[in-house]
């Protein structure tokens, strides 16, 4: 079959864990490929940019210090795969977006500066033989 949600890398983890039967905290920035799909969410960082989606909503954004071009803007994923035509959104709706992104962002800035790309109730594998 054909899974058209948004995914990355970040969702490997949960997966993995989900496969495995492990249950973990939701501590991942991810979120596991084999769940029922809610509302999901996305991030992606392609400097000087980010690309945020949640449900059929997503945002193009400068990263923290950076100014793009266009400013923010939201695309309807449903109707625009390309990017092309701006959704028609409130400014509260671009900037509980934004919120969320860069919550996302930071989350990641922190798990990876401070070594913690696994929760610390996942035992690594070699402790657990």
């Amino acid at each position: 079959g054909f899974d058209d949600r948004v995914a990355s890398h970040v969702d490997l983890g949960p997966t993995v864990l989900d496969l495995a039967g492990i249950e973990s905290p939701n501590a991942f920035a991810g979120h596991s490929l084999l769940q029922p799909p809610g509302a999901p969410t996305a991030l992606a960082l392609l400097s000087p940019e980010i690309a945020y989606a949640k449900g059929e909503l997503k945002l193009l954004a400068g990263q923290p210090g950076q100014i793009r071009d266009l400013g923010d803007e939201v695309f309807l994923t449903t109707a625009d795969r390309l990017d092309r035509i701006p959704a028609r959104v409130s400014p509260a709706q671009v900037a509980e977006l934004r919120a969320a992104a860069l919550r996302r962002y930071y989350l990641n800035a922190w798990l990876y500066d401070n070594d913690r790309v696994l929760p610390r109730s996942v035992k690594p594998v070699a402790a657990v033989r």
